[in-house]
């Protein structure tokens, strides 16, 4: 019987150990940056003891997703208000996605890339000279996470309902055949075509 739960036990470790490094999808590799930028601004806002009325984000394929994120980080933490005396925060997200790069010497293996960066500031939402006053100016977060995945995973690491857990994938790359080999070929048989075009003529 003790041989027995110790095998049990035995492959438990095994199996948890095998899964312990389970490669996350596109979209949680995303909400992980998120999740830090988010608890950045939040860390902000309690240091400066001010609340926010408004959370605006520019159009991208990730708004709804990213707005998502600070306003539930915002509450859990108490930093949303409805007062009068408040903040907007306004955010321009200019990255927020996946891409894909070659890695050398590799047909089956591909380089992830997560990238995210934004622009932000916090602004009064009113004029009232009793607000304390911040500085509009914009604030930068960049971040990139990277790994080596598979390329037969994508399937499953994208999500066809968002399109920025989505990449095309790198071009491949041309030869040298194809660099140099099949040029001179093809201007090497449009010279002998031409050549003998003026040979039928001139008999």
């Amino acid at each position: 019987m003790a041989i027995l739960i110790f095998g049990f036990l035995l492959n438990l470790s095994v199996y948890c150990e095998e899964n312990s490094d389970i490669r996350k999808d596109n979209l949680s590799l995303i909400e992980e940056i998120n999740n830090k930028f988010a608890n950045i601004l939040a860390n902000q806002l309690s240091i400066d003891k001010i609340k926010i009325n408004n959370i605006n984000v520019n159009q991208h394929s990730s708004s709804i997703f990213l707005q998502n994120i600070i306003s539930t980080e915002f509450s859990n933490k108490k930093l949303l208000s409805m007062d009068s005396i408040s903040y907007n925060l306004n955010i321009n997200i200019i990255e927020n996605n996946i891409y894909y790069d070659k890695i050398k010497n590799s047909k089956k293996q591909l380089k992830r890339i997560a990238k995210s960066e934004f622009q932000y500031s916090i602004m009064q939402n009113n004029n009232e000279s009793s607000s304390p006053k911040l500085n509009a100016k914009n604030n930068s977060f960049s971040l990139i996470l990277s790994d080596t995945i598979n390329i037969s995973e994508i399937e499953w690491l994208e999500r066809s309902e968002l399109p920025f857990t989505k990449s095309p994938l790198p071009p491949e790359k041309k030869s040298f055949f194809d660099n140099y080999i099949s040029p001179v070929i093809v201007a090497s048989a449009s010279v002998l075509t031409i050549i003998l075009l003026f040979s039928v003529r001139s008999k």
